[in-house]
């Protein structure tokens, strides 16, 4: 009787011993599903304990630990893609670009850094080339009023208003081209 009554308190804890590891599985798996990397952590640790010689306990471990490596990776990633495009919307496109380099190495496979530097790229030389022509007709402006002036020192009146007239087509907001165009218009007609 003694080995029987063994022999099935035995059996009724294997039995209970597996529908807690059963358990355990199921509720490591939701937790998984859920990204409760920590909950799903213990549960499958606690099973991978009560069966040292099952795999799937450990296999689970080890895809918890990448899952939350990935995780991690991802909020690095979204941070700095946020980031980029905070510094791409306020046009400061090579910070931007730095920011989008450091993105698209963690997730080479995604193209969205790669577009976004292509255009940052595209938005930094058109700004670089924007400020270049800006200050080539600046320089011709500044040219040209010196130029009008030195004319209409020589009284060579035609001469400095044609420069006038250059400069100010060149910068049609500046006042100072338009003054010295009437008072060579005005000396014109006294003539």
């Amino acid at each position: 009787y003694d080995a029987a009554k063994a022999a099935y308190d035995a059996e009724l804890a294997l039995a209970a011993n597996n529908a807690k590891y059963d358990k355990l599985l199921v509720e490591g798996e939701a937790a998984i599903k859920s990204k409760k990397w920590d909950d799903a952590k213990k549960k499958y640790t606690e099973a991978r304990d009560l069966k040292p010689k099952e795999k799937l306990p450990k296999e689970k471990l080890y895809e918890i630990e990448q899952l939350m490596a990935n995780a991690e990776k991802q909020g690095e990633y979204d941070a700095l893609m946020s980031e980029a495009n905070k510094l791409f919307n306020n046009k400061d496109y090579a910070l931007s670009i730095d920011k989008y380099r450091a993105a698209s190495v963690l997730f080479p496979s995604i193209s969205e850094p790669k577009d976004q530097i292509v255009k940052a790229q595209a938005a930094l030389d058109a700004m670089i080339a924007d400020e270049a022509k800006k200050k080539q007709i600046e320089q011709r402006y500044n040219d040209l009023m010196t130029l009008g002036a030195k004319n209409k020192g020589e009284d060579k009146l035609d001469a400095a208003l044609g420069n006038y007239k250059e400069a100010r087509d060149l910068k049609p907001e500046e006042q100072q081209p338009k003054d010295r165009i009437k008072e060579i218009e005005d000396i014109l007609a006294q003539r």
